[in-house]
């Protein structure tokens, strides 16, 4: 449910990152990896402007931003993001009617100016929601007063945002006779709505809409269920209940910007992904932090990201919907958008460059043996050197395939052997073009966290005896749910 509860945290908090894992006890760390991260390569990525086929819909609202300026944001980085923009919200007075600011109105010459297509939003759930009351008592008046507004505006489209009570038995009717009422003038109509009200809107009504965007977030937000409110798991369980609703082409599944923050276990706020790097600067290389010992955040990072928009691609979903677009990072190397749409245009799904590894029991990265670049060199774990051994490239092969290049030596991590048998060492050897035990599959969990597979084995990587000492061995094992083969990816 999109809604206003949103702060913006002024409280000092350190750089200090806690680590933890729901899976392991006892296995909360220090983040030294994440306290002193070197923005440079982060920040030298180039912007991409977005030229996918997928629609970029983003909700433009003002809730965090306390004025009412939309012409102030719409800015060239929504302008080169977004394919549509749903100006968010403009309620209907008491009698139905809709009023519009010289600041909407420059905010949607400039959208078109540039391209995008402008809608505008209604929401049941505002403080001057009332939509409800007109569907329910005026609607054939209330539909003329939207479709005139929409046309002596140059409004391309409206978004019905009707959530909870805002969905009554009226809702339907009112859905199909707009969208007879919108379509000899060519004005859109989408509804934004969540899985557990899927079944609140009749067949009749989800094949009049243009789009349907799927608000896949604040699933499971309860006291003592601390976890991911946007799992990839929800939204592939949304994906299957809407497409059996509305065709693929015409859904847009939700992404949200936000955090849900959980203070000793219980939901207490949500804050926008801005605020969550403001606290903890590369949180974007997780999707689950806890700045203090009793505070987790949970969000979409870069790694759910990686997961989504390849399945949304891989499922021929039309769309991505942002709530909401304010809330966003305009910075190249952390934006929800823009990797959203470097995803779609690159599968590797990783920025060129180069990245540590570090294995999250031990919070060391990932190096080479003595900090050489022969070959059978072993992979260990430490804590940096001078000449950048804990440096590696990503090799996109396939999928969720890759080699991992050392960038010191530019040589690639192997199964020594092509050994298929548990605790077999990590070396580097010359990448073998695709050689089965030079490639590793990576897959990340609700919080952002990578198992490293072996393709060759099926085994993951893991630190020899769950050590923390400096030196210690990469090995191939059976996988297990421990920490130990749990790896944060970052920049």
């Amino acid at each position: 449910m999109k809604n206003k509860f949103f702060n913006l945290f002024t409280s000092s908090l350190g750089l200090l990152l806690i680590l933890s894992s729901s899976c392991q006890k006892g296995s909360v760390t220090e983040d030294t990896q994440l306290s002193a991260v070197n923005m440079a390569n982060a920040s030298s990525t180039t912007p991409l402007a977005n030229a996918g086929g997928l629609r970029k819909v983003g909700y433009l609202s003002l809730h965090a931003v306390g004025n009412s300026d939309y012409a102030a944001y719409m800015t060239d980085f929504v302008t080169s993001q977004y394919t549509d923009i749903i100006i968010s919200f403009i309620n209907p007075d008491a009698a139905g009617n809709f009023a519009i600011t010289p600041s909407i109105t420059q905010a949607i010459t400039i959208a078109h100016n540039a391209g995008l297509r402008v809608y505008f939003g209604i929401a049941t759930q505002e403080s001057n929601g009332n939509a409800n009351t007109q569907i329910n008592t005026n609607r054939a008046n209330f539909i003329s007063k939207i479709r005139r507004f929409l046309t002596e505006n140059n409004i391309d489209g409206i978004d019905l945002d009707f959530e909870g009570v805002g969905l009554t038995a009226n809702f339907s009717p009112f859905v199909i006779q707009l969208a007879d009422s919108l379509q000899p003038h060519d004005k859109r109509l989408s509804a934004a709505i969540a899985r557990w009200q899927s079944n609140s809107i009749s067949t009749a009504a989800y094949n009049r809409l243009d789009y349907l965007n799927v608000m896949s977030y604040d699933h499971a937000v309860s006291n003592g269920n601390p976890r991911s409110h946007s799992s990839f798991a929800d939204f592939v369980t949304d994906i299957n209940i809407f497409s059996a609703k509305v065709p693929k082409a015409k859904i847009n599944m939700g992404i949200p910007t936000y955090a849900w923050v959980f203070e000793n276990g219980n939901p207490t706020a949500q804050i926008g992904f801005n605020n969550v790097l403001e606290q903890v600067p590369n949180g974007y290389c997780l999707n689950t932090v806890s700045p203090t010992s009793s505070r987790k955040l949970f969000y979409d990072g870069h790694p759910a990201i990686r997961q989504k928009v390849p399945y949304v691609l891989d499922q021929g979903i039309g769309g991505i919907m942002i709530w909401h677009v304010l809330s966003d990072t305009q910075d190249d190397a952390t934006s929800i958008i823009k990797f959203i749409n470097y995803c779609e245009q690159n599968p590797a799904g990783f920025y060129p460059g180069t990245y540590r590894i570090n294995n999250t029991n031990s919070g060391k990265t990932l190096q080479l043996l003595g900090s050489s670049n022969l070959n059978g060199t072993a992979v260990v774990q430490g804590v940096g050197d001078a000449l950048g051994t804990n440096l590696w490239r990503f090799n996109h092969v396939a999928s969720t395939n890759y080699g991992i290049i050392n960038n010191f030596s530019d040589k690639a991590m192997d199964v020594t052997g092509a050994s298929m048998l548990a605790n077999a060492p990590l070396a580097q050897w010359p990448w073998w073009n695709q050689a089965q035990n030079q490639l590793f599959k990576l897959v990340s969990d609700d919080q952002g966290y990578y198992t490293i597979t072996a393709v060759h084995s099926n085994m993951r990587l893991q630190i020899d005896g769950a050590s923390s000492s400096d030196g210690a061995a990469v090995v191939q094992s059976n996988a297990n749910v421990n920490n130990n083969q749990k790896w944060m990816i970052w920049r």
